[in-house]
């Protein structure tokens, strides 16, 4: 590449992310917004969850709980006495320090000399959204690797002693674990407090799951059977949506609200951009970029989340 062409790259980069502007490589808060959205679309679950920007890296996030039958009869010129059942309660959020590094070669940007700036940060944004849903679904800090950084929300669950159903054949946790079926769906159902009905929870399953629940479907003799087949109709078991991941454990799954299951994200996002190195011309590299957040990982309500264990691995 032309010294030209690397100063036009050079200089596209600064008007995005100049990061003689910024605080240790902070992203400024314009730029956070959008990293924070972006990277909430490019997953199917964080775009459905709730997720908290977070200004400190510990702190409590707000948890209101309001108890079932509140409503009273009033007689006249008369006041009632407040309900202490209606409680306000918080969430802890202690944000995780995360980093991730990759390389841009030359050969990238000879052609789209302008979006440089694109195509660093959409690399950031994407390579991001799918490493926080994978941790989110399959974190335990008590095993090795990826997995160690964070519990997800599978292992908070289990740690809070959410509800469970086993989906086995002996229907305990000690039988041969089933494949897919309607009958898994209606006993997650029936396992959650009626009172969690009303806050329209979902099935968060593997997406592998999905696919073998369509397999059972399109073999019945009604409408129906085509309709999946044909791609005609949506599914929802009893009128419960399916919100289905990639990265979803095989063998369990979650009945539960969205908003029951919390990322927050730290502030404070580090870009840092190293452009000039004897590695960076030794490997004919445009620039090195490292990517360092803090995020956590919470569920609001253990109640409110049922975790189906159970399931035969569709790759079984």
């Amino acid at each position: 590449m032309s010294n030209t062409a690397r100063s036009e790259n050079t200089d596209s980069m600064e008007k995005a992310i100049d990061t003689t502007d910024l605080s240790g490589g902070v992203l400024p808060r314009d730029l956070f917004d959008e990293f924070f959205q972006e990277v909430q679309n490019e997953t199917v679950v964080l775009d459905r969850i709730r997720t908290v920007d977070l200004p400190r890296e510990k702190m409590t996030i707000p948890k209101i709980g309001v108890g079932e039958r509140l409503m009273e009869a009033q007689a006249e010129r008369s006041s009632n006495a407040e309900d202490d059942s209606v409680t306000t309660d918080g969430v802890d959020m202690d944000a995780v320090k995360t980093a991730i590094y990759w390389s841009l070669p030359q050969e990238s940007v000879e052609d789209v000399v302008d979006d440089v700036p694109d195509i660093v940060m959409g690399q950031m944004e994407q390579q991001f959204a799918v490493d926080a849903e994978d941790l989110g679904a399959n974190g335990d800090e008590s095993v090795a690797g990826f997995e160690a950084i964070n519990d997800g929300w599978f292992k908070i669950a289990a740690d809070r002693g959410s509800p469970v159903y086993y989906h086995d054949d002996a229907g305990d946790g000690t039988g041969a674990n089933q494949p897919v079926n309607t009958e898994m769906f209606d006993g997650a159902i029936r396992t959650l407090d009626s009172k969690y009905l009303r806050t329209e929870p979902v099935f968060m399953v593997n997406t592998k799951h999905v696919q073998q629940y369509f397999g059972q479907l399109e073999s019945r003799n009604d409408g129906i059977g085509v309709a999946v087949l044909q791609g005609d109709t949506d599914v929802n078991p009893f009128g419960y949506d399916i919100v289905a991941s990639p990265v979803f454990p095989e063998n369990e799954a979650l009945f539960t609200a969205p908003e029951n299951l919390i990322w927050g994200l730290h502030r404070d996002v580090e870009l840092d951009v190293l452009e000039d190195s004897d590695e960076i011309h030794a490997q004919d590299l445009f620039a090195k970029y490292a990517l360092r957040a803090r995020h956590d990982y919470q569920v609001e309500d253990e109640d409110g989340v049922v975790r189906i264990e159970g399931i035969e691995s569709p790759s079984a």
